[in-house]
């Protein structure tokens, strides 16, 4: 699914004056982003299969072929070794991390829009509370 892409700074903030259009924007960003993160963690589940599958495919090379890794006796630990020294592994590896980033900011903007929600909750709480108004003389003062 390809969205347009969004800044989720600038839509994190809320526009005090305009509580209006903050609550009718906030249940279409928090689904546009919700989205986001679900694609995010797609890319994220499909890079720990890549990688796997990358790790696996060495796995069999060098036992099959110890010769071409340099490896002498074939043990688990060597085996282990010389797998997280190729640079096929190393890459997927980096885009497995990479994309473990990119879930976690994202899961860090979906909170951030609890906040905003919390945030405008407390708002209109205020607005309508007369936070705002003129202060109202004491009684005592009469």
């Amino acid at each position: 699914m390809k969205k347009k892409e969004r800044d989720y700074v600038e839509d994190i903030e809320v526009n005090e004056a305009n509580l209006k259009q903050e609550w009718e924007r906030q249940p279409g960003l928090y689904l546009h982003y919700s989205i986001v993160l679900a694609d995010a963690e797609r890319a994220r589940n499909v890079s720990k299969e890549e990688l796997d599958i990358t790790k696996a495919q060495l796995d069999k090379d060098i036992r099959s072929r110890p010769e071409e890794f340099d490896v002498e006796k074939i043990t688990e630990s060597v085996v282990t070794n010389t797998i997280l020294l190729q640079e096929s592994y190393v890459e997927k590896n980096q885009e497995y991390i990479d994309r473990g980033y990119e879930v976690s900011i994202m899961q860090g903007v979906i909170r951030a829009f609890d906040h905003k929600k919390k945030a405008l909750e407390n708002l209109v709480t205020l607005y309508i509370s007369g936070y705002n108004a003129e202060p109202k003389p004491n009684r005592r003062e009469k």
